[in-house]
């Protein structure tokens, strides 16, 4: 997001606390056509749980959705897991948020390393000190993010703050390289100062360029690929077909 704009948010118990402004209209946009169909869910179904997840922009507007949830139905528990997500709030914001999402590590130094054979393996291993009750929440980042490292400025003059326990992952596989609380590998967000502290000290030479490693998490690949590059182009010889006919029918 290239946005610098705020806006309060309005739900109770959040004094002071700021978020996007186009993330708040998305999310709230959404809650309200989504929170009916949550509610006859839930209520039919007791043993469920609910889990909030997006990648990117979609995981700005996921963690909104999950805070407007818990704050409005305490009793479901939601969860969070996001893939590359954007800082979207103010430090009151995260006091708020680490109000319904409980941390899924004891310490800041607390580190798991394995491979999973799918997604949900790596959620359960990053989860496992969590209890089936407690809501928790994920946030899947690695240093090969050209989105995430160049928003890092951005954010820190908003003074906006992670959320939740970050989960530094590889691109390329099911692969856990770290579990960090709170206090941000990004940025310092329990720091006791008023501003956040410099982004990034990854100790890289090179910055990550290639945008396409912003689609690329878990092993599993998000962004167009070659066989739709193909169909667009099919389609648009088609076209450029029909259309070459169609001039030549009026020049006749």
């Amino acid at each position: 997001p290239s946005s610098s704009s705020s806006s309060s948010l309005s739900m109770g118990n959040g004094a002071g606390a700021k978020v996007h402004a186009g993330f708040l209209e998305a999310s709230s946009k959404l809650f309200v056509q989504l929170d009916p169909i949550l509610k006859n869910l839930m209520e039919s179904n007791h043993d469920y749980r609910l889990y909030f997840t997006g990648h990117s922009k979609g995981g700005g507007v996921a963690t909104l959705s999950a805070v407007f949830t818990a704050q409005s139905h305490p009793n479901w528990r939601p969860s969070l897991i996001t893939f590359a997500p954007p800082r979207v709030g103010n430090r009151e914001f995260r006091r708020l948020f680490d109000k319904f999402f409980a941390s899924t590590t004891t310490t800041t130094t607390s580190t798991t390393t394995g491979t999973a054979e799918r997604t949900s393996d790596v959620t359960a291993a990053a989860a496992a000190t969590t209890t089936t009750t407690t809501s928790f929440a994920l946030g899947y980042f690695h240093r090969q993010d050209p989105v995430l490292y160049f928003n890092q400025d951005l954010w820190n003059s908003l003074k906006y703050e992670v959320v939740g326990t970050e989960v530094e992952c590889v691109p390329d596989a099911h692969q856990i390289s770290k579990i960090q609380s709170s206090s941000s590998y990004w940025s310092s967000s329990s720091s006791s100062s008023s501003s956040p502290t410099t982004p990034f000290d990854y100790k890289i030479l090179v910055p990550p360029l290639n945008i396409f490693q912003h689609l690329r998490y878990l092993g599993v690949y998000m962004g167009p690929r070659v066989v739709m590059i193909k169909t667009v182009a099919s389609t648009t010889a088609t076209w450029l077909r029909q259309l070459h006919s169609f001039w030549n029918k009026i020049k006749k």
